[in-house]
């Protein structure tokens, strides 16, 4: 069986004369029109595997092969996207009929299988983490999709989509297809830091003290010292080498050579210690303090810097500085307390004072007032007593009365028992007012004679 060309047959005759002597042929071809049997399509199923980096509004791409994977950064997420077709393809390779059974499967992203389940003819399903999009409307019944992701993309890989069908009369073969994806290389910036602290010398507490006006400023007595602590911190993710420090305080001795530091490396060093943390190799050299790493017979107050270079693993230049200060003051005034001896006066002791006596208050009387008659009083004349040791002034009249009074300071003494004292005091009373009588005569024009 072929095509109608090929379908062409001859009849030919043969025979001979009555004598036998002549042959006689004749032939006659024929052509057979055969019809061609009508062409056997199969069902049409389709899978395509798209993938971006998650997070990213950029495009899906069809990354097939390796050459042509996705770029993720070091470290992110790749996102797919899943997209089934049952549509008919021209020319006419496969013909769309209903679909049962559809079911896509991956064979490293679990959570980009899904059993989709009845498909109408020339209809479409895509899926993604962000969800889902079924054409036309209702030819299919979807969820959305989770998990259809690599997380943590460090390498290159590739995975397969694949997605198996059931036909009405045969069932369409499975399809499948791959997507790539690769990390970039991570960044690696370099890095490298420094703090430079200070304390008084004794303290112990180094202090930052960035500025002059920070509370943490220490104070140094003049002529004292002042002891500074540097570290030095490889915070990058590569190792740094021709590590150095550098000080612009002339009078501390801070500068030093570390030589390469692995990745995380912390220095620290003071005048006479070192510790070394996350570089067992620089441990090992880095033994002792930095001798001289302070500043002594400190004279003034001032802000210095210490800083830090090295040389990144693609040959950068880095650097960092941080400053301290300290100020200065007089050392305190030595206070002498002196102390003043005061001679108390001698303490005189006098008579005891006499006791109180009741007082009787009188009742006024009237004098009349008289008129005494001239008289004349003789001179009494008294005589001075004599005491040792003391010299005896010239008597004083008064009144007519010689009294004698001592040259001497010493107390004059009264005796006499408590019992006459009343009699004293009247005596003197009836003096006094024999006085104040006289007086008065003397004044009333009466002349008092005296000798």
């Amino acid at each position: 069986v072929g095509t109608a060309e090929d379908l062409v047959n001859t009849i030919t005759v043969t025979s001979t004369d009555t004598t036998g002597k002549h042959a006689m042929s004749a032939s006659e071809p024929a052509a057979v029109n055969v019809a061609d049997p009508p062409p056997i399509f199969a069902p049409c199923l389709t899978i395509k595997k798209y993938v971006r980096q998650a997070g990213t509004s950029a495009e899906y791409v069809d990354a097939q092969t390796a050459d042509t994977a996705q770029l993720i950064t070091y470290g992110a997420d790749a996102e797919y996207r899943i997209v089934v077709s049952n549509v008919s393809d021209s020319p006419a390779a496969c013909v769309a009929t209903p679909l049962t059974e559809v079911t896509v499967t991956d064979n490293t992203q679990p959570g980009c299988a899904k059993a989709i389940g009845a498909m109408a003819a020339e209809s479409v399903v895509s899926y993604d983490n962000n969800g889902f999009l079924v054409t036309p409307a209702g030819a299919a019944t979807l969820t959305a999709s989770s998990g259809c992701s690599t997380a943590n993309v460090t390498g290159p890989g590739s995975s397969i989509a694949t997605v198996t069908a059931k036909g009405a009369t045969s069932d369409p073969a499975p399809a499948s297809d791959p997507v790539n994806i690769t990390a970039k290389p991570p960044v690696q910036t370099p890095c490298l830091t420094i703090k430079k602290y200070v304390r008084a010398a004794g303290q112990s507490t180094f202090n930052d003290a960035q500025l002059p006006t920070d509370s943490d400023v220490p104070t140094i007595t003049t002529g004292g010292n002042a002891e500074y602590q540097i570290v030095v911190t490889n915070c990058g993710p590569t190792t740094v080498t021709n590590v150095k420090v550098t000080d612009d305080d002339t009078t501390a001795a801070c500068a030093t050579t570390i030589g390469p530091m692995a990745a995380g490396a912390v220095v620290t060093y003071t005048n006479t210690t070192v510790s070394v943390s996350g570089d067992p190799a620089l441990a090992a050299t880095l033994v002792n303090g930095v001798a001289g790493c302070l500043s002594t017979n400190v004279q003034v107050g001032r802000t210095s810097n210490a800083t830090v270079t090295g040389t990144g693993p693609g040959h950068e230049a880095l650097t960092a500085t941080d400053p301290v200060s300290i100020k200065v003051k007089s050392p305190e005034a030595t206070t002498t307390t002196s102390t003043t001896t005061t001679t108390a006066p001698p303490v005189v002791t006098f008579p005891p004072t006499p006791p109180a006596f009741p007082v009787t208050t009188l009742a006024p009387t009237t004098v009349a007032p008289t008129t005494a008659a001239p008289t004349t009083v003789a001179p009494t004349t008294v005589a001075p007593t004599t005491a040792p040791a003391t010299t005896v002034a010239p008597a004083v009249s008064i009144l007519g009365v010689q009294v004698a009074q001592p040259i001497s300071d010493a107390p004059l003494a009264v005796t006499g028992s408590n019992s006459s004292r009343p009699m004293m005091m009247l005596s003197m009373l009836i003096l006094l007012v024999g006085c104040g009588l006289l007086l008065a005569s003397k004044s009333g024009g009466t002349t008092a004679t005296r000798r």
